[in-house]
């Protein structure tokens, strides 16, 4: 379910290990004090823990959990629970209470509006353009009224910390493989990941980066939004780049053909970075190559 969880200093480019035991989508208390993060064996479900900045004081906080969320006041975790039937269901959990709320069905990646009334979340949604061709629909959750209405068609939205913009990722039908299609990975899971930000109520999107990796990366954070800057001007991404081994000569670090057969000497290689982007300028700067699912915390 992922690698120790790092905390890596941008400002000093230097790093420390801060869990022993594999960790997934941690996300920061707003003071920076703790972190809860999802974590388990291989071929159980995970469960959800928490810890301090340092990586001691860990504790279970629920079980058969992902994805994990704080709330902007520390007081609720979003999460999504996972159910024996393999359903999902959006869930709140107060940490002083224990008191667990379900909010909505069949939801993924949920997170918190800056001023904490209002949760966003995706769910499957069947795209018109070809039958078995998996889209996301995102959605926005009011707490008090606990009514739903759609926000994005789109995957993982995130508001912005000043709350004026929203963050998703779409994978565009028009490069995504139809029914028809032939993909090793299935239906739906051709190239065509896009990333964009909105308005904060979804109006007004533009598109800032356009990929052509499959789909299925997505899953495993790769050609991903993960977090915004405190000032709200820059985005934590992961993108991934394709190359060729030294093996291959002078056609080193070029997109292989589709003809491209490898060889021991010559084979394709994909690396994951993580990159920070200007929302204005739409240009970006290498983080880490080294780094997977990150959560940002800035002072």
């Amino acid at each position: 379910l992922g690698c120790p969880l790092i905390i890596f200093d941008i400002a000093n480019n230097n790093h420390h290990q801060l869990t022993k035991d594999v960790g997934s989508y941690p996300s920061w208390s707003s003071d920076g004090e703790r972190l809860v993060y999802a974590t388990g064996e291989p071929g159980s479900g995970p469960d959800i823990y928490s810890a301090d900045a340092i990586g001691s004081d860990v504790t279970m906080i629920v079980e058969n959990g992902g994805y994990p969320a704080l709330s902007p006041d520390g007081q609720r975790l979003a999460f999504i629970k996972f159910r024996d039937n393999a359903g999902t269901d959006l869930t709140v959990l107060d940490l002083d209470t224990r008191e667990q709320t379900t909010l909505a069905e069949n939801a993924l990646w949920p997170s918190w509006h800056p001023d904490g009334t209002r949760l966003a979340y995706s769910q499957i949604h069947l795209a018109d353009i070809a039958p078995g061709v998996s889209q996301f629909q995102s959605y926005v959750i009011d707490l008090t009224s606990s009514e739903s209405q759609p926000l994005v068609l789109g995957l993982t939205p995130i508001w912005s910390p000043d709350g004026q913009r929203l963050a998703f990722v779409r994978a565009d039908p028009a490069r995504i493989v139809s029914q028809d299609g032939e993909n090793e990975m299935g239906n739906g899971m051709g190239g065509g990941i896009d990333l964009y930000v909105a308005n904060a109520d979804g109006t007004a999107e533009e598109r800032l980066y356009q990929s052509q990796q499959p789909f299925g990366g997505f899953f495993f954070g790769l050609e991903a939004i993960h977090d915004w800057s405190h000032d709200s001007r820059e985005l934590l991404i992961t993108v991934l780049t394709n190359r060729l081994s030294d093996g291959c000569g002078e056609d080193t670090g070029t997109q292989p053909p589709q003809d491209f057969v490898s060889t021991p000497d010559c084979y394709g290689i994909s690396d994951a970075e993580v990159h920070l982007m200007d929302i204005g300028s739409g240009t970006s700067r290498m983080v880490s190559d080294k780094i997977v699912n990150p959560a940002w915390y800035s002072e």
